[in-house]
């Protein structure tokens, strides 16, 4: 059994890239799929560089034979695509709603060729890819942006309950 680390980010991530590739295809789903938003902790390249070391990995959905269409909701930023997808265009909306007091989102669609799936775990139906290996990316819809309410921006912690005036 290999032992995780307990710290995030940087020493995870040096720790993760010391593993012989059979201990990386042993932590990385559990790694991967209970870590919040690991390519802001880990960095998108290096992410890749650990999928492509430990070959594909599966929680239980199997390869598919015909190339999936693919989902992602994410902020509007052409050509920026990131690795982590969804089979599930619901999902993919769901992460596009929840970014909409940082900017506009939009959800986008692409085929993707079973061999350039890098893996596939239950949760979510994700599905992680390069973004490189990706067919044409189509926009499937968009959500605007919500600036959050004035009293939930700035240094909120400094804001006074009125009541106790």
């Amino acid at each position: 059994m290999v032992r995780q680390p307990d710290g995030q980010g940087a020493d995870t991530l040096r720790w993760a890239e010391g593993l012989s590739v059979a201990d990386l295809q042993q932590v990385l789903p559990t790694l991967w799929t209970n870590f919040r938003g690991p390519i802001h902790a880990f960095g998108k390249v290096a992410c890749l560089s650990l999928f492509k070391r430990a070959g594909f990995l599966t929680n239980g959905p199997e390869l598919p034979t015909q190339p999936p269409t693919i989902y992602r909701g994410e902020i509007r930023s052409p050509g920026q695509h990131g690795i982590s997808w969804t089979t599930n265009e619901r999902v993919a909306r769901s992460y596009a709603r929840g970014y909409t007091t940082v900017d506009v989102t939009v959800v986008v669609s692409a085929t993707v060729q079973p061999g350039s799936i890098l893996a596939m775990f239950s949760e979510e139906s994700e599905v992680v890819v390069d973004p490189d290996a990706l067919g044409p990316i189509k926009e499937e819809g968009q959500f605007p942006y919500f600036p959050p309410p004035q009293f939930l921006t700035g240094r909120w912690w400094e804001f006074r309950d009125i009541g106790s005036m």
